[in-house]
């Protein structure tokens, strides 16, 4: 869900509502950043812990994103049923849960 709200660019609705006014905007988006980073498919495109530090405490730009390994939809079937898709890149595998 995060990838998806990522690439629409709606990446703040990740926040819970409540806190929305008392966060810096900028800092949030960076660290959603930061966490899609640590989920790319490619372990050799997720950054070392000492990086994921140095990306959080400095202005630097970061690297681009890429699809993650598992990307999740969720889609209503009702008012107390949801449908979850999961979708693995690596093997085009998915996997369908009712919640």
């Amino acid at each position: 869900m995060a990838w998806e709200l990522w690439k629409e660019g709606n990446q703040f609705e990740l926040v819970d509502p409540a806190l929305r006014d008392s966060c810096s905007e900028d800092q949030v988006l960076r660290c959603i950043h930061v966490g899609l980073l640590c989920v790319e498919d490619n372990v050799i495109d997720r950054p070392t812990m000492s990086d994921v530090l140095s990306m959080l405490t400095s202005d630097a730009q970061l690297p681009l994103l890429k699809q993650p390994a598992f990307s999740c939809l969720k889609t209503r079937l009702g008012r107390k049923r949801s449908l979850l898709f999961i979708y693995y890149k690596a093997t085009s595998d998915f996997c369908l849960l009712e919640a």
